[in-house]
């Protein structure tokens, strides 16, 4: 397989593995991820400000999906917050636990090679499967399905990326949920 970039040709980006000692490319990459990053908070921000959030609550939340541990406005973190900024926060906190370079790789229009590629794959199936079993385990909690999946999928993603937002008290919930989480 021969792309025409010398990075993907040397092998320098294989299984979203970067060879960052290859000074060659560690600027480019470095500087795709702070691209990546810096566009994704921003469309975040948008989409807080969108949902009526507060300015200075959407600032603090859009760097807060992005990994930093959760730094929160209110005690309740994002619960006290509508649904549209929960499931924003959500899709936020997924996109940034994917690996940049599959970003980079996207950045450079190589879409078969994210396509292909395993540590994605896996993190979609473990987020997509642990929503799955969480909501139908903590299905008589909540008043509604809606209600219900959005939980489970907010902390799933929350604790699958570090983000250390909440929803809801998981704490509450049953047993098999919290280990799964």
């Amino acid at each position: 397989f021969k792309s025409g970039d010398k990075a993907v040709d040397r092998g320098i980006l294989r299984n979203t593995v970067l060879c960052v000692d290859d000074l060659e490319y560690q600027p480019a990459l470095r500087l795709s991820q702070h691209l990546a990053k810096s566009l994704m908070a921003f469309i975040n921000f948008l989409f807080l400000l969108l949902g009526k959030m507060p300015v200075f609550d959407a600032v603090c939340t859009a760097f807060g999906t992005a990994g930093t541990g959760g730094f929160g406005i209110r005690n309740d973190s994002i619960a006290g917050y509508s649904p549209y900024i929960q499931n924003v926060c959500t899709v936020f906190m997924f996109l940034f636990g994917i690996n940049f370079s599959c970003y980079y790789l996207l950045l450079v229009r190589h879409v078969k090679e994210v396509l292909k590629d395993q540590e994605l794959r896996l993190y979609i199936i473990i987020f997509v499967v642990s929503i799955l079993l969480i909501t139908f385990n903590i299905r008589g909690l909540y008043g509604s399905w809606e209600e219900t999946i959005r939980h489970a999928a907010f902390q799933v993603s929350s604790i699958m990326t570090t983000t250390g937002f909440a929803s809801t008290d998981f704490d509450l919930w049953p047993g098999f949920s919290k280990a799964l989480l």
